[in-house]
């Protein structure tokens, strides 16, 4: 946007940054509308497990510890107070 400021247009950014201009036009409208570049957040069901928690549950199947699912679930509940359905 800094540059769409300096007068740059938006083709000749696209050019300079190698994406594509409908990338930065749909940047700088965001920007214009929303004064802000980030995405605004999604609407939907929220996260059963956090991304650690995911990697837990991983890394518990790969090592082979446990060998079903009610394992790990019980595993979750007494150690991470994660209750799972």
């Amino acid at each position: 946007m800094l540059l769409h400021e300096l007068g740059y247009t938006i083709r000749e950014i696209a050019s300079r940054e190698k994406v594509p201009v409908s990338t930065v036009g749909s940047i700088c409208q965001r920007i214009s509308k929303t004064q802000n570049y980030q995405d605004k957040p999604r609407s939907g069901r929220p996260r059963i497990f956090s991304k650690r928690s995911e990697r837990k549950i991983t890394r518990l199947i790969t090592l082979g510890k446990f060998q079903t699912a009610v394992e790990i679930q019980s595993n979750l509940m007494a150690n991470d107070n994660i209750k799972v359905s």
